[in-house]
C-alpha cells in the first residue's frame, strides 16, 4: 500500500502528519508500506499499544520544518513492538522511543539515508531497546539530553546497539546498574562525549568488526526462546576442522520418532539440506554430521527437526568461515559508484542482492572494482562473491 500526502512545500505543515497509528490495541501489525511526505511519522506506535510488528515499511521524504517533534520516521512508544526490514529517507529521528517507553522493543535491519538526526531512544528513561543491524549515514546515541528539547534527562538504560553502521556513537552510561552497549559497530568515532555533557561511556566491543559468529542478536534469542519453549531442544555446536565443518547436535529424551534436516547457507537467508540423520529413540541422544566442503567464506548452520506429528523446531544459528577473505568494500554508504578491492588475480564472479534476498546484478572482476549502481532504487544491498564472501552496502 501506498500513503502519500500532499503538500505545498518542503516546509509545509498543514498536510497528513502520522500515515499510521497504533493506540489502545495489541496483537496487530503494518506491513508493506511506502509512505510519502507525512510530516511525522510513517508509523507511531502509541503507549497504550503492545504486542505490534511493523515489517517492510519505508518513510520517504519528509516535508515538514527541521525542527523538534517533526520526523520521528518510526516511533515506538508502547512495549513488545517489533520493527524490521524498514527504510527511511530524509527523516530526523528515525527508528526512535519516546517517554518512559518501557520494553522489550527491537528495531531490526532496517536502513537509514539523508539522516538529520540520530537514531535511538530519545527521551526520559526507555528501557528495553535493542537496535540490531541498523545501517544510517549518521548518528545512533544513547546519551544524557540534560534540559534539551522539553528537558530530556536521560534518553535510555539497558539499551543495545549491535552489528550496526554509523558515522558516531554517543553511548554513555547513567549512573547505577544499567549499563548501554555498542558491539559489533561499524563507527569511526564511538565515545562518551553527547551532545549535552561527558558521561561514563559504556561496554563497546569489536569496534570496526561485525560479529560475524551472532550476525543479529534478535534472530540468536528467537530461536533460543522458541528451543527453550520446544519439547526436544536441540544444542548445537559447529566447528571448523581444518577444511571441513564438523556439526555435532544433542537433544532431551524423545519418545517419538523425528527427522534431522542439516541445512547450509551462505547468506544466512535462503538454506538448503546437505544431509539428514533419524532419531535416535534414547536418553540423550547425541550425532555428528561432516559438511565435507563448505564453500569458501562465510557458512551459515541449523537443524532443521521435524517431528512425525509434523511439528518442526530448528537449532540455533552458527558461523563457520573457510579461506581468505577476498573482497573488501572502501565504504558501505554509496550514490553511483560502488568501490570493491577484490584481492584475486582471477576474475571473480559477484552478484548484487536486494533486502529480499533477490538478486538484482551480477558480473566478473578482478582487483579494484568501480561498479555502477546508479540504476539501483534506495535502500539496503548485499554484495556476494562467487566464493562465498558477503559485504552489505546502502544505495542512497
Amino acid at each position: 500500500m501506498r500513503i502519500s500526502s500532499t503538500y505545498t512545500s518542503s516546509t509545509d505543515e498543514n498536510h497528513g502528519w502520522e500515515a499510521v497509528t497504533f493506540l489502545n490495541i495489541i496483537n496487530s501489525w503494518a506491513k508493506n508500506l511506502e509512505v510519502y511526505y507525512f510530516g511525522y511519522s510513517a508509523v507511531h506506535i502509541q503507549d497504550g499499544a503492545a504486542w505490534i510488528t511493523v515489517d517492510s515499511c519505508k518513510m520517504y521524504d519528509a516535508k515538514s520544518l527541521i525542527d523538534g517533534g517533526r520526523r520521528y520516521s518510526f516511533n515506538v512508544d508502547g512495549q513488545r513492538c517489533l520493527v524490521q526490514n524498514c527504510i527511511t529517507r530524509n527523516g530526523r529521528h528515525d527508528y526512535v522511543n519516546g517517554s518512559r517507553t518501557c520494553g522489550p522493543v527491537v528495531f531490526y535491519n532496517c536502513s537509514s539515508t539523508l539522516q538529520k538526526n540520530d537514531i535511538g531512544p530519545h527521551h526520559r528513561w526507555s528501557t528495553g531497546i535493542l537496535f540490531d543491524n541498523i545501517v544510517g549515514d549518521g548518528r545512533q546515541d544513547v546519551q544524557n539530553r540534560l534540559a534539551s528539547g522539553s528537558g530530556h534527562g536521560w534518553a535510555g538504560a539497558q539499551t543495545m546497539f549491535w552489528n550496526c553502521t554509523a558515522s558516531r556513537m554517543v553511548i554513555q552510561n547513567p549512573q547505577g546498574d544499567a549499563i548501554n552497549w555498542a558491539i559489533g559497530a561499524i563507527c569511526p568515532d564511538i565515545t562518551g562525549v553527547g551532545d549535552m555533557t561527558t558521561e561514563p561511556l559504556g561496554i563497546v566491543e569489536s569496534q570496526g568488526t561485525r560479529i560475524a559468529a551472532i550476525p543479529s542478536l534478535f534472530m540468536a534469542q528467537l530461536n533460543d526462546r522458541l528451543n527453550t519453549l520446544s519439547e526436544d531442544a536441540i544444542n548445537f555446536e559447529a566447528t571448523a576442522n581444518e577444511q571441513s565443518a564438523l556439526l555435532n547436535w544433542s537433544i532431551s529424551f524423545s519418545s517419538s520418532k523425528c527427522t534431522f534436516y542439516i541445512e547450509h547457507s551462505i547468506d544466512g537467508k535462503k538454506y538448503q539440506s546437505i544431509g539428514q540423520l533419524s532419531s535416535q529413540i534414547t536418553a540423550l541422544p547425541t550425532y555428528t554430521f561432516k559438511h565435507e566442503a563448505p564453500s569458501l567464506g562465510g557458512n551459515f548452520y541449523r537443524i532443521k527437526q521435524v517431528n512425525v506429528n509434523g511439528k518442526v523446531v530448528f537449532s540455533s544459528v552458527k558461523y563457520l568461515f573457510f579461506g581468505k577473505r577476498n573482497m573488501s568494500i572502501k565504504t558501505s554508504m554509496v550514490h553511483n559508484m560502488l568501490s570493491v578491492n577484490f584481492n584475486t588475480d582471477n576474475n571473480d564472479s559477484f552478484f548484487i542482492l536486494n533486502s529480499n534476498g533477490q538478486k538484482v546484478m551480477a558480473g566478473k572482476t578482478k582487483g579494484h572494482t568501480m561498479i555502477v549502481v546508479s540504476a539501483l532504487a534506495s535502500g539496503q544491498y548485499f554484495i556476494q562473491t562467487e566464493s562465498g564472501e558477503l559485504g552489505r552496502f546502502v544505495k542512497q
